[in-house]
């Protein structure tokens, strides 16, 4: 029988890890397979996915290797039932398969539109402080003369053609300000 690589051990182990923390995230939709596997220890000790680069060990050894690779085989155990709780909370069981209900993808739907909203607020925002950086970047390189002004100039010539934030434009009607007031 051929002896296992510790290293190979530890990157199937280090891709459990990743594939159980994307689950948990809800950017990946497990099988049934892996559903299967989440329910025992040594069931997903047993478990292999070569496209994911996860092999199957015994219980043991995955003890010994999680031991090793994370410091406790509790932090493999509990981010086993996190995934399962995870999928239980997300999806309704029924008949021992896994359905999104109506009601899980709506709030799912609702929260990514928040965070996207969010996220182009900041965007606006981020963006705004970086045009009064540049014109005070400018104004100071005035005041300091032609070569300081020269060599400015083109610096920020580089940084706005290399930031693709200049591109993307946030409606500023739905903005407030620190202080509460709409931005302009």
């Amino acid at each position: 029988m051929p002896k296992r690589s510790p290293k190979a051990d530890r990157d199937s182990l280090l891709a459990l890890v990743q594939l159980l923390r994307s689950i948990i995230g809800g950017s990946h939709t497990p099988e049934d397979s892996l559903v299967q596997a989440l329910r025992s220890q040594s069931s997903l000790a047993a478990y292999s996915r070569q496209d994911k680069t996860v092999s199957a060990m015994s219980l043991n050894h995955q003890k010994f290797t999680a031991g090793i690779v994370l410091g406790d085989f509790a932090v493999l155990d509990r981010l086993r039932r996190e995934t399962l709780s995870s999928l239980k909370a997300r999806y309704k069981t029924a008949e021992g398969r896994l359905r999104p209900t109506r009601k899980n993808v709506e709030n799912t739907v609702a929260l990514l539109k928040r965070e996207c909203q969010i996220l182009r607020e900041d965007l606006f925002l981020l963006q705004r402080a970086f045009d009064i950086r540049c014109s005070q970047a400018r104004r100071y390189a005035l005041a300091a003369g032609e070569p300081t002004n020269s060599v400015c100039v083109k610096e920020q010539l580089e940084i706005d053609r290399g930031l693709s934030l200049r591109r993307i434009l946030a409606e500023p009607s739905k903005v407030v300000h620190l202080r509460g007031k709409n931005v302009k």
